[in-house]
């Protein structure tokens, strides 16, 4: 796709998966009718009866078979209408314009919803067509409708990675740096769904600055996953240098008010702010589709994160002290810590007699906590071979 001064318009499948997202999960009634009004709508105006069916059995919608029919006869009317187009470009005309049709008879059948029907026109369009970056094109356009495709209008992840390994080894061939820009934002879309957060992380901030893929989400949306996926996975010094300093994020965030201050807060080691502001951040999650059904665990992980942070500053703190700076009751934050610390995810002790939360140096989890393990036992083995010396230079001296 060639550069513009414009933005790509939201990919349309993606926008009907957001809305049946919302028509499904969200909290209040009229939201949920609101978005099931907008998504059959859209439905019907695509004449995509295998997504209605799909839909109807997902959301309860009562089955119209003279609605169906008639969209069904639609639908075969258009692709007719294109592939007559198709046999005249063949019979009359030139490579780009069979191609061009060959495209349009794959969009009709990604506008009806059905992932198997578009991948087998696009085989035909691949096989007509000649450029790198148009192939790239085309299999980014299926990635796109496979993240819409699977069960509820989740991530069919099969498909999705078959289209993105296939658009990534063009890439590497010889693809352009827009293109190479925009598969690292598919690419982290598909590590959010599948809860790879430090893979996401990477890739997002990689595309912060060149962000171009706006056929698959907002810049706004785009910085605020950014900014999560970064808080959750990268150290505090990647944190304030490339992200809460990042002009493109501060020009941003302020679209996503709890996150402006869930992020500043754990910057400026404000935990009781950061607390509050949790709340507001994880609605924004649930609401999100890719994200959404990982808000228990984003939840866990960004506590981890901002207990590791207030912690690392002390060998030692009091509960009450460390309750006072969140906001929280003993009772739950002593539940909170013993759960994490017992899963390896803080290093760190807590003496319910005393009253304390030790600090275990490296003793963190992951490759930093293996590090220090490793560390601890070489200490160990230097101190016991000093020991034993010793001890072998007394017995001689004993014997003697």
């Amino acid at each position: 796709m060639a550069s513009t001064d414009e933005p790509v318009p939201r990919d349309e499948n993606l926008r009907l998966a957001d809305l049946r997202y919302i028509a499904a999960t969200a909290a209040e009634a009229i939201v949920r009718e609101e978005a099931a009004k907008q998504l059959k709508a859209a439905i019907i105006e695509r004449k995509a009866v295998p997504l209605l069916i799909d839909v109807s059995a997902q959301l309860g919608w009562e089955r119209d078979s003279k609605l169906e029919a008639d969209l069904t006869t639609a639908h075969e009317a258009d692709v007719a209408a294109v592939t007559k187009t198709l046999e005249t470009a063949r019979a009359t005309l030139g490579e780009t314009e069979v191609r061009d049709a060959l495209s349009a008879l794959s969009d009709l059948a990604a506008r009806s919803g059905s992932l198997a029907a578009a991948t087998t026109a696009a085989e035909a369009t691949l096989a007509a067509t000649v450029g790198g970056g148009q192939k790239i094109d085309v299999h980014l356009s299926l990635a796109r409708l496979a993240m819409a495709s699977g069960p509820a209008g989740s991530p069919d992840f099969r498909a999705l990675a078959t289209h993105l390994d296939a658009a990534s080894a063009l890439v590497e061939a010889g693809g352009d740096w827009e293109r190479r820009n925009r598969l690292k934002v598919y690419r982290a879309t598909e590590a959010m769904a599948k809860r790879d957060f430090s893979v996401a992380a990477g890739l997002l901030l990689d595309a912060l600055a060149t962000f171009t893929a706006t056929e698959l989400c907002s810049y706004a949306r785009f910085v605020a996953v950014t900014v999560l996926m970064a808080m959750v996975a990268v150290d505090r010094p990647t944190l304030v240098s490339r992200v809460s300093g990042a002009p493109e994020v501060l020009a941003a965030i302020k679209e996503t008010p709890p996150l402006a201050m869930f992020l500043s807060a754990l910057v400026d080691c404000e935990y009781g702010a950061w607390m509050r502001s949790l709340p507001g951040v994880l609605d924004v999650v649930s609401a999100d589709r890719v994200l959404g059904g990982h808000t228990s665990y984003l939840g866990r992980e960004l506590r981890v994160v901002a207990y590791g942070q207030f912690l690392a500053s002390y060998a030692s703190v009091r509960i009450d002290a460390m309750c006072e700076a969140f906001g929280v009751g003993s009772a739950w934050l002593d539940k909170e810590l013993a759960a994490f610390i017992a899963g390896g995810r803080l290093a760190a002790k807590i003496d319910r007699v005393g009253g304390v939360v030790v600090t275990v140096r490296g003793g963190t989890s992951g490759a930093a906590g293996a590090a220090g393990v490793a560390a601890m036992y070489s200490e160990v083995v230097k101190v016991g071979d000093g020991v034993l010396n010793r001890l072998q230079k007394l017995s001689r001296v004993i014997d003697v």
